[in-house]
């Protein structure tokens, strides 16, 4: 083995492998460790270009000979045995791909107008990963070092190099996004771990707004914990103009009343948001404070 390109070829798969491919770029997958050195399929395939991949042959060539030897020619030869160069081996991968894709669309396709059975697709489910122990990610946590080099490599998504920079979602998204959430706790929809960091970075939020009001400050720590306590298993309800706070076993008695389950909610006058009418003035003062002066 030659140590050198073998460096290279190292420093060439970690340069791609965390990196976001705009839609519509021709890709093609690449076992990291080759199959013919016994490389698997699962956690060692990674999306390169044609010429990339290109590339990633030539350095295994150059690294260990032998099997990547036969490989790489493979690569680079047709036929009439014409070399190529990877510009050109892109160019025709892409025309050979796309004369493929024409040949098995629409009509052309063999399971054009066909779908598969409820027994087929749990056999398909069944046959990769039967059960969610069995998933090769399954209960393995990230080390710490592995965390640290995904933060160091990860591309700078800020600003207009986000790709859902000016974009909103549709209102038929929000409402989707609304009903899988609603009625469930932070814990189900975004785990425990995410949940305790969500909630640590709101509560820091609320007391640094909340530190230039009087009342706040006068509030001990001993009465925010027993307000905590007082509130906790408590739900809001609603009737016309008039709100509450009940404890979860009563809500059938008011529903019974007229009540119902929620909070009511204004539409801000100077943004498209719903806020709790109880908290307008609030949203006002801490993010429209300019146009109402």
């Amino acid at each position: 083995m030659n140590q050198i390109h073998w460096n290279r070829y190292i420093n060439f798969i970690y340069s791609r492998r965390y990196r976001i491919i705009p839609k519509g770029i021709y890709i093609e997958n690449h076992h990291i460790i080759p199959k013919s050195l016994n490389g698997e399929d699962k956690g060692n395939i990674i999306k390169l270009t044609a010429r990339e991949h290109f590339i990633a042959h030539l350095i295994l060539w150059k690294c260990l000979g032998g099997k990547m030897s036969r490989a790489f020619w493979y690569m680079i030869h047709i036929k009439n045995k014409e070399k190529l160069t990877s510009r050109q081996y892109e160019v025709l991968r892409k025309n050979a791909g796309k004369y493929q894709s024409n040949l098995i669309s629409g009509k052309n396709h063999p399971m054009y107008g066909r779908h598969h059975s409820e027994e087929t697709k749990k056999k398909i489910g069944d046959r990769y990963y039967p059960t969610k122990e069995e998933h090769y990610s399954y209960q393995k946590p990230f080390s710490e070092e592995h965390k640290k080099k995904l933060r160091e490599n990860r591309p700078d998504i800020n600003g207009d190099k986000n790709p859902f920079y000016r974009h909103t979602h549709s209102k038929e998204v929000k409402q989707k996004l609304s009903k899988n959430r609603k009625g469930k706790t932070w814990e189900e929809v975004f785990g425990e771990d995410k949940a305790k960091q969500a909630k640590e970075k709101i509560s820091k939020a609320t007391s640094k707004r909340m530190k230039g009001n009087k009342l706040y400050l006068q509030i001990t720590d001993e009465g925010k914990k027993s307000f905590t306590k007082k509130m906790k298993g408590r739900i809001r309800i609603y009737k016309k103009d008039e709100q509450k706070s009940i404890y979860k076993e009563e809500l059938e008695i008011y529903e019974k009343e007229g009540w119902i389950k929620g909070k009511i909610t204004k539409q801000c006058s100077y943004c498209d948001r719903k806020i709790d009418a109880a908290n307008m003035s609030r949203h006002i003062n801490c993010n429209h404070k300019e146009k109402v002066a």
